[in-house]
């Protein structure tokens, strides 16, 4: 789709917004550094920092972030 423009930053994070107050725990915006990482919805800490496709840093314990919030995946 190369005859249109990129939907614009503003509103990818209104849309991500709307669905975390919805209830959505892992909204995830491609293409935008800062909405890559997984992040703990209890303490809102960072637990798997990304950059693209590459995970950078993995903060998780047995799938469970620091504060023991369970975090749903499949991890190693």
């Amino acid at each position: 789709m190369d005859n249109l423009n990129p939907t614009e930053k503003s509103i990818l994070k209104k849309a991500k917004k709307i669905a975390e107050e919805e209830g959505i725990h892992f909204v995830y915006l491609g293409n935008i550094d800062e909405e890559e990482n997984t992040i703990c919805p209890k303490c809102k800490e960072i637990v798997i920092r990304r950059k693209g496709f590459e995970v950078i840093e993995n903060k998780l314990k047995g799938g469970k972030c620091r504060c023991g919030e369970k975090i749903p995946g499949v991890w190693k």
